[in-house]
């Protein structure tokens, strides 16, 4: 988080949750802070990279359902599209 803090707001975060272990309540309250503080951070948008297994996929949008976060998420399902996705808002940018 403190990392996240030295960002210029409106950055792009690129999480990559393929390998996301289902985790208990109290690391759910973790998760809801860490949702909640790169909001305050200025994050514009998060592309999540995302398993593709549908058992997977439930967990984590449920996760994301109870952490309410307050910013657009893109789901993409490799690294390659979170980069296509990176480049394309680059050139919007810029």
């Amino acid at each position: 988080m403190m990392a996240a803090a030295r960002l210029q707001r409106g950055f792009v975060l690129v999480n990559d949750q393929r390998r996301l272990e289902p985790f208990d309540e109290d690391a759910m309250a973790v998760a809801r802070e860490l949702v909640a503080g790169i909001g305050r951070a200025g994050v514009s948008k998060v592309i999540r990279v995302v398993p593709s297994d549908l058992v997977s996929m439930t967990k984590i949008l449920r996760a994301l359902v109870i952490a309410e976060t307050p910013y657009p998420t893109i789901r993409v399902s490799s690294a390659k599209q979170a980069e296509e996705i990176l480049a394309q808002e680059r050139a919007t940018a810029g």
